[in-house]
Order: structure tokens, then sequence, then C-alpha cells
């Protein structure tokens, strides 16, 4: 599950006091060095920046707790500090969005309470929170029909996913009896393709997560090539801003049971032009070695004569 992080910015940024009365004012702390995705400002939440910001100004939680689950947004990270909202920083970074959310910690403690579900963790002024429950969509879900406002997963098909790296998920598949929709909370690209079952089966129960890891390069890398995916024309956005493909058990060749990868094919022209400049490097340096070489033969030839 991703993070929201508040008090929200106008970019993307998060502000944290330090010693001395310094601040820290950069990148989200929580997205740099743990991988988690959060959402930090009103850019990092689009394309619901405006829509966050009205619903916020109207009080609307429900609303924003929707909004939320579909933004698969699980955990809530509040930073109570006065010291870096309130009179500190009566501008930037909160110029814009100070205008609709609340105006200082106390307010932002009461705008949090009508969102959050279960504490889980509190040290100082830092706290993490889970959403409501109710609400939340899991990265990966299916949905048995895709409608303007949609429900949560609603149990057709159970599965399981593992991120391998972020530009490819594997997603393990069960008890797939029929059609279903496959919906990925990533923002929607072309590039994301869904390649079709393996050989191997899958036996897991229910929506769960698998241990995630970040390799970029190992044995598995180039698995999908050649293979075939889904079709372009399964592939639609969803929520305003997701993935989603149909999948009909003539996709799987009528397996109930099987495994899927979602992968962003565009990642490959990295890989390709990775592996052209280190053929070019070490062509480069085996001819310098050659000329470094023949030079040396040709100092010696020069110094016996």
């Amino acid at each position: 599950g991703k993070i929201l992080t508040l008090p929200f910015t106008d970019c993307c940024y998060q502000v944290i006091h330090g010693t001395n009365n310094g601040a820290y004012v950069g990148v989200s702390t929580i997205g740099y060095l743990t991988g988690k995705k959060d959402f930090a400002g009103y850019a990092n939440i689009a394309p619901f920046s405006e829509v966050f910001l009205k619903l916020a100004r109207e009080k609307d939680y429900e609303s924003i707790k929707r909004m939320l689950g579909f933004l698969n947004i699980q955990y809530i990270f509040h930073n109570s500090d006065p010291g870096i909202y309130d009179t500190t920083f009566p501008g930037y970074p909160y110029q814009h969005v100070r205008k609709y959310l609340p105006n200082d910690q106390k307010g932002y403690s009461e705008f949090v309470k009508s969102l959050k579900g279960e504490k889980i963790f509190e040290r100082g002024p830092y706290a993490l929170y889970l959403v409501d429950k109710t609400t939340y969509l899991p990265h990966f879900y299916t949905s048995a029909n895709i409608q303007k406002i949609t429900d949560s997963e609603n149990g057709l098909a159970k599965i399981k996913f593992e991120k391998i790296n972020p530009t490819k998920y594997k997603v393990k598949i069960a008890n797939a009896k029929g059609p279903y929709y496959l919906v990925f909370s990533e923002a929607f690209h072309r590039n994301w393709k869904v390649f079709l079952p393996k050989d191997e089966p899958s036996k897991d129960a229910a929506i769960q997560e698998g241990i995630h890891r970040n390799i970029f390069f190992d044995k598995q890398t180039f698995e999908t090539a050649g293979a075939k995916s889904l079709p372009e024309s399964s592939h639609f956005l969803v929520n305003g801003y997701a993935n989603a493909w149909n999948i009909t058990p003539q996709d799987t060749g009528g397996k109930e049971n099987y495994e899927l990868i979602v992968e962003m094919t565009g990642q490959r022209i990295f890989y390709v032009s990775l592996a052209l400049s280190l053929i070019v490097f070490l062509a480069s340096i085996a001819w310098g070695i050659k000329l470094f070489i023949l030079d040396r033969k040709n100092w010696y030839k020069r110094s016996l004569k």
C-alpha cells in the first residue's frame, strides 16, 4: 500500500524540523529512503489534485476515503510538529494548498482523525495510521465489472502479487472460473503489458502481497522476450488514472490457476542501451590494450636497433 504524507505541500516535498531551528525541505524521505510510494504534495496526487483539494475544503471525508482507495493509499503519515507548519512556514511550500487544507497542525489532527483507521506507529510528532479498510483497494485486484464508481474487489479470482522491481510484477491467479478485470493501481501507460500464463499453476487464495524485491537484472530479466501478451484492445484506463485489463478464459487457455507477468516493456530499451554501452566500453578497452601492446613492441624493436 502507498502512503499519504501530511502536511500536504504545493509540489512534492516534505518538511522536517531539525536542530538549531533548521529544517529540511525536499523530496519525501519516506519515498527516497524506503522505496515506498507516497503522496506528499499536489503534484504527486495527479490526476486527482484539484479533486482532493475541493473535497478537503468541503470536508467530504467519505469521498476522500474512496479517492485514497482508488490511489492504493493504505497509510497516512502525519508529522504533527508545529515547527514545520503553523506560523513557521506561512508560504512556501504550502502557499496554494493551505487555502483548502487545515491552516494549522490542530486542524490537521482533526482532518486525519476523520480519515484514519487504526494507529500503528507513533514516536514524538510522527504517527502512522491505516486508512479505512472498507475503501482500500490493493495494488492489484479483480473486479466483475467496471463502472464510474467501482466497488472493492469482489472475490471472483484470488490473487497474490509480488513486485520484482518498479517495472515488473508477478501476479498469481487462482480460481479464475470466468472473465474478470485485473486492475493495477499505477499511472496508465500503453507500455504496461500483461504476459500470459507460464506453465506452473497458482494455488494461493485471496488477495495477498508476496515478498517484494528490487531486482533489475538477473537470469529472468528477459523471460518475457517472445512471450505472448494480452492484445492492446484489452488494456484501458480505469479509476481516472490506473491500468486495467479484461482477461477471459480464452486468453489463458481455460486455466483457472496460473501466473501473469505485468511489465513495463519500455524498460527493455534501457537494458539494450546498457548492453550496447557495455560492449562499446569493453571494445574500447580492448582496442586501447591492443594499441598499448603494439606500441610497446615497436618501442622494444627500436631499442634493440
